[in-house]
């Protein structure tokens, strides 16, 4: 009797302890779908919502001093942000500077409309609240004049990578320049054309030293005058919508006027212009161009010699400095990782210091109108 009792009272404590141990199994699951399911204000942080919005507010105005915006351009009232712009810097340029900072404050833009002077006022929210309003109008007081710069950017064709996709989807109006007879050189082409980009034909040809590309296109110093026009015919008809020419290293052939007559032949048969890339200071093709009845221009620097962001950087910035002096300038560049971190960090700033970016073609155009009228 007293075993059978005894034997009893165990398995009574044994269920004891399995109901209290489910019970802990079901406090703790509810916990923890209170803490994952907790509403996003419960977990906001210290600060308020207006005093997160004053300060995405200041972070904001820094930003604009640091693009280059004057102080007296820029004016806040309460939750109320004007901000006047140079008249060639287009509005979504600030708008995606601006609406990056409010992602990054964990806000959203709410609304937005364009004004019919060419301004764009956008209002934001912090918390799920409206936060503030901002509104940018261009300023249409004349800028100081200043030589226009123009960017081409060598050697697409080899491959399409999130690198070269990302320069084609750039605002700026940079000129594109596709060496034919590549795998991707029509398709890039025909891209660029569709999105309104301008192309350029990036023409092989022969250098002092290295290897020469058996392509069939390369213009080689040994070849006939009608070899040299095939060929040139040959690249214009492969690299379709092309507007103009520059030279695919060269240093050779840049330096050979019989190899270069034969070629503005074609290229001033099919309305081009040409830019002496500058692979050689030996070159005489911009001379020998002119001279031709092309419209010419030439290459000023070099951006990249150098991979380095840093030092994309520094090179666009002497373009700038060079541009206060001069008519024109160019800057030629390759589709690096590098040197597009650059042009997207440092043009905007350039721009809203009134810098003008143009196309090679409208510089070509500017140069032949100039020089007929005399």
């Amino acid at each position: 009797m007293a075993k059978a009792r005894h034997r009893a009272g165990k398995k009574g404590s044994k269920r004891l302890m399995g109901w209290i141990f489910l019970l802990l199994i079901a406090t703790t699951f509810w916990l923890i779908r209170q803490y994952r399911f907790a509403p996003v204000r419960d977990r906001r942080p210290a600060v308020s919502q207006k005093q997160a919005a004053r300060q995405l507010q200041e972070n904001m105005v820094e930003m604009l001093y640091q693009m280059g915006l004057k102080p007296e351009w820029v004016r806040s009232q309460g939750q109320a942000l004007e901000v006047h712009f140079p008249s060639n810097l287009h509005p979504l340029v600030l708008y995606q500077k601006l609406a990056q900072r409010i992602e990054a404050a964990r806000g959203s833009i709410t609304q937005g409309r364009e004004s019919p002077n060419g301004g764009l006022t956008f209002s934001y929210a912090l918390y799920h609240r409206p936060a503030g309003k901002i509104t940018l109008l261009p300023d249409i007081r004349p800028d100081k004049i200043r030589g226009k710069i123009a960017i081409i950017i060598d050697d697409f064709g080899y491959h399409i990578d999130s690198v070269v996709k990302s320069f084609m989807a750039l605002s700026f109006p940079l000129t594109y320049a596709i060496i034919p007879g590549l795998p991707y050189s029509k398709k890039i082409a025909n891209r660029l054309h569709k999105s309104g980009k301008p192309i350029i034909i990036h023409m092989p040809m022969e250098p002092m030293q290295g290897r020469v590309e058996a392509d069939g296109y390369t213009l080689l110093t040994r070849l006939t005058p009608e070899e040299i026009r095939q060929r040139m015919h040959r690249a214009i008809e492969d690299v379709p919508y092309a507007v103009g020419v520059n030279n695919h290293m060269g240093s050779k052939a840049t330096t050979d006027s019989l190899l270069l007559t034969a070629a503005f032949e074609e290229i001033k048969k099919a309305g081009m212009f040409f830019v002496d890339s500058r692979t050689t200071p030996l070159s005489i093709a911009f001379e020998l161009a002119q001279q031709s009845g092309v419209p010419a221009l030439r290459n000023t620097l070099f951006l990249d010699a150098i991979d380095d962001s840093a030092h994309v950087a520094m090179k666009l910035h002497r373009l700038g400095q060079m541009a206060r002096h001069r008519a024109y300038v160019i800057g030629i560049g390759h589709p690096k990782k590098n040197t597009l971190t650059a042009l997207q960090e440092i043009l905007p700033t350039m721009q809203v210091q009134g810098y003008q970016f143009v196309k090679a073609e409208d510089l070509a155009k500017a140069r032949l109108t100039f020089r007929n009228k005399f």
